[in-house]
């Protein structure tokens, strides 16, 4: 999901540490954002 926004054909270590953060962020702030991360 996040390669495919970055225009990239390759998931780098660091996409994941992202996905992982920008997770657990959305946590913190929102109960429901993991079922918009979803659809995104």
């Amino acid at each position: 999901m996040f390669a495919i926004r970055a225009r990239r054909k390759t998931v780098t270590e660091k996409d994941f540490l992202d996905a992982v953060n920008k997770v657990t962020k959305g946590y913190q702030k929102f109960s429901a954002t993991p079922k918009y991360m979803v659809y995104n």
